[in-house]
């Protein structure tokens, strides 16, 4: 699964909320003119709910998703879920759902459990996306020749913390090496914790039905890490 494809699933999650109960309030998508802007704040007028007329509503408050802000008089699209705070999709002139597709990038940690590793030469690469209570995020290590891929369990720092639901949180993605190929990973995420863990999924022995091995991710399992090797994980995950 890409990076577009978690977009994708994201943006048919926000969407899907139309005509849905959330905290036991019907739950509907309308649209209404932009008259002031202010942090993550939005303030906008409404047609009136009556039909009657189009006098509008007093000024609603309610908070945007999305890297670009509204402007002033632009018509946005908004989730209202019964909470008399709506959610913001976005500039309805601008495409409302394509505010969600702006990605905005950030440095991730790499940290190890018994000696950190050392980019040096290599790369290292996140951006992510929020929207309401979900975060997409992809991450993208690349070592170069004189990266040091430390010793022990490798961890990766994510944007924003996970919710603490108690069972914690999955992405996935695959280490490659450059001279075999890749093996699939799954990103275990802690609840309220920004970090990921890595576990390697590897199977064998498909002539007699196959042998899953799982375990952490090092610099020598599951494979030996080196130039030109690579871990990638995206994925999307509850923020609240």
């Amino acid at each position: 699964m890409t990076a577009q494809d978690d977009l994708d699933r994201l943006i048919r999650s926000v969407a899907r909320q139309v005509d849905t109960k959330v905290a036991g309030a019907h739950t509907e998508t309308r649209r209404g003119v932009v008259t002031a802007v202010a942090g993550g704040e939005v303030t906008f007028t409404v047609p009136n709910p009556t039909g009657m007329g189009t006098q509008p509503n007093p000024g609603i408050r309610g908070r945007w998703v999305g890297a670009t802000a509204p402007k002033v008089g632009e018509v946005v699209t908004y989730i209202d879920d019964g909470s008399g705070y709506p959610i913001v999709l976005g500039p309805t002139g601008r495409d409302a759902l394509g505010a969600l597709s702006t990605w905005t990038s950030y440095a991730p940690t790499w940290t190890a459990d018994a000696d950190n590793p050392v980019l040096a030469n290599g790369t290292i690469q996140g951006r992510y996306i929020r929207a309401a209570q979900w975060c997409m995020v992809e991450i993208r290590v690349k070592g170069g020749a004189l990266t040091y891929w430390g010793s022990g369990l490798m961890y990766l720092g994510l944007p924003v913390a996970s919710a603490n639901n108690g069972d914690g949180h999955r992405i996935d993605g695959f280490v490659f090496d450059s001279g075999i190929g890749w093996t699939p990973l799954m990103g275990l995420i802690p609840a309220g914790t920004a970090l990921v863990h890595p576990m390697y999924q590897r199977i064998s022995n498909l002539a007699v039905g196959g042998h899953i091995t799982l375990g952490y991710l090092t610099a020598t399992q599951p494979v030996n890490m080196g130039d030109a090797d690579a871990i990638i994980l995206s994925g999307t995950y509850r923020t609240v």
